[in-house]
């Protein structure tokens, strides 16, 4: 069991410790691939290493890398299928990033078309591109033609809603949302989006709730954990937010946790002065 602990591990940001039950797994291919991608310099020697370990480690830190770096250090894998999941690596965090022209142009270059059999994990990121850049047509057009399949079928429902919001049509919005956080609490973009909805709408309770449920479900998403500390001071339950508070600073780099922290007190002192 050791070497399913060590990926668990590793792709929760725990890289120091997954390095440390990595060393006590059976030897075999996955262990040695898994110890390479866990190296501590592999940052630094990145491209240096073979296309399988440039995409072990892609898929498991490529947070680490800076922002600029993000798309580069998959399309350096030149092997197709590698590549492929390197890219689907990185193309999210390249979105957190606001790369939006990168993403475009990258997925345009590689991704297959919209209806075709492999494309769920790649309309998924043309979704989130097109809401993020206001292109409703387009995610009008991808959520009747688009594939999804297993769980990515729910971001149909996320675009939807996100679709009836843009429509000016808030009760189907909230209809949409509300089925989408009962029926796929997994789907992290979409329980951040619907508490967003509810936050426009001073509604802010509701939004405390998705985001409850959200990180019940998945404790260990950075989205969701960023949005529940932010959402628990209009409602008065900073209390509440202090241990995903803490966790947030166990899986952000130093940097990133200070940025956050800062965006935190700066809700809390608005909080402060709309009471006052």
């Amino acid at each position: 069991m050791a070497l399913p602990l060590a990926y668990a591990l590793a792709l929760s940001g725990q890289s120091d410790s997954a390095r440390q039950v990595a060393a006590r797994a059976p030897a075999g291919a996955a262990t040695q691939l898994l110890r390479a991608a866990l190296q501590p310099e592999l940052r630094e020697t990145y491209s240096l290493a073979s296309d399988s370990v440039k995409t072990q480690y892609l898929v498991l830190r490529g947070d680490e890398l800076p922002a600029p770096a993000l798309l580069p250090s998959a399309t350096s894998v030149t092997s197709g299928p590698l590549q492929s999941t390197a890219l689907l690596a990185q193309l999210p965090r390249a979105l957190e990033a606001g790369q939006l022209d990168a993403v475009r142009k990258t997925l345009a270059q590689v991704a297959p078309p919209i209806g075709a059999a492999g494309a769920s994990p790649w309309n998924v990121l043309r979704g989130e591109l097109y809401i993020r850049g206001q292109q409703w047509p387009q995610l009008r057009e991808l959520a009747q033609k688009g594939t999804f399949t297993g769980f990515e079928t729910y971001q149909r429902l996320y675009f939807r809603a996100a679709l009836a919001e843009a429509d000016k049509q808030p009760a189907e919005a909230g209809r949409l949302y509300a089925r989408l956080v009962q029926q796929a609490p997994f789907a992290e973009n979409g329980l951040v989006a619907a508490a967003a909805f509810h936050a426009r709408r001073n509604e802010f309770p509701a939004a405390y709730d998705v985001l409850l449920r959200g990180v019940e479900y998945n404790p260990e998403s950075v989205a969701l954990l960023k949005a529940y500390v932010l959402a628990a001071v209009p409602v008065g339950l900073m209390e509440y937010a202090q241990a995903p508070l803490y966790r947030l600073g166990t899986l952000l780099s130093a940097a990133d946790y200070g940025t956050f922290r800062k965006e935190y007190d700066a809700a809390l002192v608005a909080r402060k002065t709309s009471w006052n």
